[in-house]
């Protein structure tokens, strides 16, 4: 029999006999999914809520210095992801062991996410949990004060005061919660005491806590694999991170989720291409706007494919690019700008500096400022995770240049010396914040 290339118009899957092959309309399906999928995550899901890096998981590049460290998905998200999709979870318990005499009690469980309407499986993950992992099995043991029963028993490195010549002996703690009280150093209500990883007296407490476990990890991997994201998240690693042992090292780590471009930075592009009679369905387009942010854009790519620090980059080059051809009021044509230099269907970017002193703009002059500055500027938002076109960060620079920012106002209406002021402002939050970063990790690092 001939092999014949046989297309499903519903799904849009093509075989040639047995082989399976991909075509134009599933790649175009698929980057609309992740474009809808990563706007999801940016708008709705909260970092340290939704999903985060657990303290204690970072990992380390073989030269010692920090990798990026995947973001962990957490039951709230798994939970958000799942309703997005219009679905709902079904858990079954496929395996148990429930031994009241040993402690030992195993749930292995699957969960199937169905869809609401139908309730057709669309996708599975299995999760299990024991007692008998060391979160639940060991507790680390103090030596506790005999007289007070609060473990803060330290040993000094003194011997008593009216005793030169014993040896150092022991002490409670009084900063810790102790009672100040002094022991011997062969004290046997001290030195008898077993101290280190020892089993869980209360391991039965924990029975209720390991299903609920066994039940969050089969969601969580169940969603993971509905919305395709493992290359986002991770299952949550604090579910199987042992308190004794050391953080991955030397494995670098998937870079987290970029913020896609807002609503107004979309309409932002559309309405400036449109000025300059530019479409995005046209080849040129896309490849110049491209090169402007360093990477290809596909067939299917629009303005909504961007990222936010993308959507900054293109808006800039647009009204540096209307600017430029603006007709001058009188004398030859702006820095070498030709009536002919635009053509319809092509994004021409503006230089990056004049190169002669004379064009430069005066400082107080709008609608000039230099591109340099620009990028400064937007590098310095970014960097707080910020961007011009929203209006909580338009309303806070106005607080520090000094004057209302308007909504439609774009970010060549700055002066230069405007600019400067608020670089400086928000390099001074950029200092904060690593300051504040690195506080929080010494203080996770301790604990």
């Amino acid at each position: 029999m001939t092999n014949a290339v046989v297309e499903n118009r519903n799904n849009a899957v093509a075989s040639y006999g047995a082989r399976p092959l991909i075509i134009e309309a599933v790649l175009d399906e698929e980057s609309d999914q992740r474009r809808l999928l990563g706007q999801y995550i940016s708008r709705h899901m909260v970092e340290g809520t939704d999903y985060g890096v657990i303290p204690g998981t970072e990992r380390k590049n073989a030269d010692g210095s920090l990798a990026e460290t995947p973001k962990t998905l957490f039951k709230p998200g798994a939970e958000k992801l799942t309703t997005l999709y219009r679905c709902i979870p079904r858990f079954v318990v496929e395996d148990k062991i429930e031994d009241w005499k040993t402690g030992l009690f195993y749930y292995r469980l699957s969960c199937q996410i169905i869809t609401q309407a139908d309730g057709v499986v669309v996708a599975e993950g299995v999760g299990s949990c024991s007692t008998y992992e060391s979160r639940y099995r060991w507790r680390k043991a103090d030596r506790k004060c005999p007289q007070c029963g609060v473990p803060a028993i330290k040993k000094s490195k003194f011997p008593p005061r009216n005793k030169p010549n014993e040896a150092p002996g022991w002490y409670c703690f009084d900063k810790a919660g102790g009672c100040g009280e002094n022991f011997a150093a062969n004290d046997s209500s001290i030195v008898n005491q077993p101290i280190g990883r020892s089993e869980n007296p209360d391991i039965l407490d924990c029975v209720n806590t390991v299903l609920k476990m066994a039940k969050k990890r089969s969601h969580v991997d169940a969603t993971i694999t509905l919305a395709r994201c493992s290359d986002i998240f991770t299952q949550d690693v604090e579910d199987f991170l042992d308190p004794e042992a050391a953080p991955h090292k030397g494995k670098s780590a998937p870079a987290p989720y970029p913020v896609m471009a807002s609503a107004e930075q979309v309409a932002t592009i559309n309405s400036h291409s449109k000025e300059l009679g530019l479409d995005w369905a046209k080849r040129g387009v896309r490849q110049q706007a491209g090169e402007m942010i360093g990477r290809p854009l596909g067939e299917s790519d629009r303005p909504e494919s961007l990222t936010s620090a993308e959507a900054d980059i293109v808006i800039t080059e647009l009204l540096i690019t209307i600017e430029k051809n603006k007709p001058a009021p009188s004398g030859p044509p702006a820095h070498g700008q030709t009536g002919d230099d635009v053509e319809e269907g092509e994004i021409t970017a503006g230089s990056a500096e004049p190169t002669s002193a004379a064009c430069e703009p005066p400082a107080a002059t709008t609608g000039n400022l230099p591109s340099v500055t620009q990028k400064a500027l937007l590098d310095a938002f970014h960097d707080l995770d910020l961007s011009w076109h929203d209006a909580k960060a338009k309303a806070a620079a106005s607080v520090h240049i000094g004057r209302k920012i308007g909504a439609a106002d774009h970010i060549n209406s700055l002066t230069v010396e405007e600019a400067n002021k608020l670089i400086n402002a928000l390099k001074v939050k950029i200092t904060e914040k690593k300051a504040k970063a690195a506080a929080k990790k010494e203080k996770a690092g301790a604990a």
